[in-house]
Protein backbone atom coordinates (compact mmCIF):
# COMPACT_ATOMS: atom_id res chain seq x y z
CA UNK A 1 0.00 0.00 0.00
CA UNK A 2 1.26 3.79 -0.83
CA UNK A 3 1.87 5.57 1.92
CA UNK A 4 -0.39 9.27 2.18
CA UNK A 5 1.63 12.43 2.68
CA UNK A 6 -0.07 15.81 3.14
CA UNK A 7 2.52 18.51 2.69
CA UNK A 8 1.40 22.41 3.69
CA UNK A 9 3.70 24.61 2.81
CA UNK A 10 2.97 28.56 1.74
CA UNK A 11 6.09 28.79 -0.47
CA UNK A 12 4.94 27.21 -3.74
CA UNK A 13 8.87 26.53 -5.39
CA UNK A 14 9.79 24.83 -1.79
CA UNK A 15 5.92 22.68 -1.66
CA UNK A 16 6.64 21.78 -5.55
CA UNK A 17 10.07 20.91 -4.39
CA UNK A 18 8.98 18.65 -1.88
CA UNK A 19 6.38 17.72 -4.24
CA UNK A 20 8.31 16.22 -6.59
CA UNK A 21 10.96 14.51 -4.05
CA UNK A 22 7.98 12.62 -2.78
CA UNK A 23 6.35 11.35 -6.12
CA UNK A 24 10.07 10.03 -6.98
CA UNK A 25 10.37 8.55 -3.92
CA UNK A 26 6.61 6.86 -4.69
CA UNK A 27 4.56 8.81 -2.17
CA UNK A 28 0.99 9.40 -2.59
CA UNK A 29 1.08 13.56 -2.38
CA UNK A 30 -1.41 15.90 -1.17
CA UNK A 31 -0.88 19.49 -1.22
CA UNK A 32 -1.73 22.58 0.37
CA UNK A 33 -0.75 26.15 0.74
CA UNK A 34 -2.47 27.00 4.27
CA UNK A 35 -4.12 25.09 7.31
CA UNK A 36 -7.31 25.92 5.91
CA UNK A 37 -6.05 24.35 2.65
CA UNK A 38 -4.87 21.13 4.30
CA UNK A 39 -8.35 21.00 6.47
CA UNK A 40 -10.39 20.92 2.84
CA UNK A 41 -7.92 18.58 1.85
CA UNK A 42 -8.22 16.28 4.52
CA UNK A 43 -11.93 16.11 4.45
CA UNK A 44 -12.02 15.50 0.31
CA UNK A 45 -9.48 12.68 0.96
CA UNK A 46 -10.63 8.85 1.04
CA UNK A 47 -8.23 8.53 4.35
CA UNK A 48 -6.51 10.60 6.34
CA UNK A 49 -2.85 10.97 5.40
CA UNK A 50 -0.42 8.54 7.37
CA UNK A 51 2.29 11.80 7.59
CA UNK A 52 2.17 15.46 7.37
CA UNK A 53 4.82 17.97 6.40
CA UNK A 54 3.35 21.31 7.78
CA UNK A 55 5.41 24.26 7.54
CA UNK A 56 5.30 25.82 11.32
CA UNK A 57 5.10 29.56 9.73
CA UNK A 58 2.07 29.58 8.54
CA UNK A 59 -0.26 32.25 8.57
CA UNK A 60 -3.82 30.63 9.39
CA UNK A 61 -1.81 27.52 11.70
CA UNK A 62 -4.34 28.08 14.33
CA UNK A 63 -6.20 26.77 12.14
CA UNK A 64 -5.06 23.48 12.45
CA UNK A 65 -4.29 23.84 16.19
CA UNK A 66 -6.95 21.03 17.35
CA UNK A 67 -5.72 18.87 14.93
CA UNK A 68 -2.51 18.87 15.31
CA UNK A 69 -1.38 18.82 19.59
CA UNK A 70 2.11 20.79 20.04
CA UNK A 71 5.16 18.79 20.34
CA UNK A 72 6.40 19.41 23.39
CA UNK A 73 10.37 21.09 23.12
CA UNK A 74 12.88 19.00 24.56
CA UNK A 75 17.02 19.49 25.35
CA UNK A 76 19.50 17.54 24.57
CA UNK A 77 22.41 16.92 26.36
Amino acid sequence: MTARILVVEDDDEYLRFLQLVLDEAGYLVHLAMSAQGALCVMSEASALPDLAIIDVGLPDKGTLSSYCPPIPRTHCG
